[in-house]
């Protein structure tokens, strides 16, 4: 599962996967279209749906936090 999440990071911005810091939105590394392309690709391989609540910094401000939102997700649905 890391594995495919990540590289649906990298389709969307190659910049992800090499950034270190805890905030890409702030920092620039991802817009908000970068955000909506990258949400729609998560919904559709996994099969979720990922809720306005969950689109926040913490969830979404490094690759770390993406894949432990995925993993809570994934595993709520089961």
């Amino acid at each position: 599962m890391q594995k495919k999440i990540l590289e649906i990071l990298e389709d969307v911005s190659e910049d992800i996967l090499a950034y270190e810091g805890a905030s890409m939105i702030t920092d620039g590394i991802i817009d908000s279209f970068d955000l909506l392309e990258l949400v729609e690709d998560l919904e559709n391989t996994f099969d979720i749906e990922i809720d306005a609540e969950y689109l926040t910094e913490k969830n979404f401000g490094s690759k770390e936090s993406i894949v432990g939102l995925m993993q809570r997700l994934i595993n709520q649905k089961s």
